[in-house]
């Protein structure tokens, strides 16, 4: 039987080492219920993988400006320890492409244009077309809201060239601005094997929409009415594979249906400061796969 140092490895990148305060909780849940854990840079090559039973995907948020870099780590990764999440998932949410093909199985997603990196685009021609007259402009590989601009369609000027400087790196969304955004802002559902845990709700400051998507932004407690619950029990069914965790971000549209902004798979923030008991039914999940491991029987 191979021995390992570890039970679990949180991975991290250089700049949260130690791990943020997110998942400082889960590291101190972990080693209270007597599972030997701790973090560790997930591009150390110093750091042996064979060492841990699970790798778990948690703090790695420069992941989107070293995308390829990071999945052909995971796929390393792999072969020598378990990964969660896999390498799969993990490549199929790293760009936000992942939107149309939910979408295709029946997801109600925020209407979205995707523009290919280096195409010519026209800002005019892409909300006459679509008939939107505010939008929001974002890398398709992107987290924590950088470089997202909000602009309206009499703004041409600066959407052009915001459009040209985002198309000229990457892969672009467009999107039309929700303004229930600013005053409701974004339900995240908080999702273990499969299981709903807990929800948060986190709303923007006055002017900046963005601090939706930063880290240590307002966050509240919130218990998810129904409809929001089978809305995102209907997301993960159609997701290509289980998980072990995952955040499943509603927003609400003029109409008042619901809308799914993100099914963020790789290392969300789980609102541990929040709710203790989501903190422990992710240490109980980690602990389930654990033994799984032993007894796959």
């Amino acid at each position: 039987m191979t021995t390992h140092a570890l039970d679990v490895a949180i991975a991290a990148d250089r700049g949260t080492a130690a791990l943020d305060a997110d998942n400082q909780l889960l590291l101190e849940e972990l080693r209270a219920r007597g599972l030997r854990a701790a973090p560790f840079v997930w591009d150390d090559p110093a750091f042996d993988l064979a060492s841990t039973r699970i790798a778990l995907i948690r703090s790695t948020f420069d992941y989107t400006a070293r995308r390829d870099e990071f999945l052909a780590w995971a796929d390393h990764a792999a072969t020598r320890t378990t990964l969660l999440n896999p390498p799969t998932i993990l490549r199929w949410n790293a760009h936000k492409a992942y939107l149309l093909e939910l979408e295709r199985r029946g997801v109600a997603i925020i209407p979205t244009e995707f523009l290919p990196r280096g195409a010519p685009a026209s800002f005019a021609r892409v909300l006459a077309q679509r008939d939107w007259n505010e939008v929001v402009l974002k890398p398709a590989v992107s987290a924590g809201g950088r470089d997202t601009y909000r602009v309206r369609r009499d703004e041409g000027e600066r959407g052009q060239r915001q459009l040209d400087e985002l198309v000229a790196r990457g892969d672009v969304m467009v999107q039309p601005f929700l303004p229930g955004i600013l005053s409701a802002g974004e339900l995240s559902l908080v999702y273990f094997d499969g299981q709903f845990s807990h929800a948060a709700r986190r709303r923007a400051p006055p002017g900046d929409f963005r601090a939706l998507h930063r880290r240590g932004g307002p966050v509240a407690a919130e218990t998810p009415p129904t409809g929001a619950l089978l809305f995102a029990h209907h997301v993960l069914e159609v997701a290509p594979e289980p998980t072990l965790y995952a955040r499943v971000d509603v927003l609400v549209d003029e109409a008042g249906n619901y809308r799914l902004g993100e099914l963020e798979l790789i290392e969300p923030i789980l609102f541990f400061g929040h709710s203790p008991a989501g903190l422990a039914n992710a240490a109980q999940a980690i602990q389930a796969r654990l033994e799984r491991m032993r007894d796959p029987s």
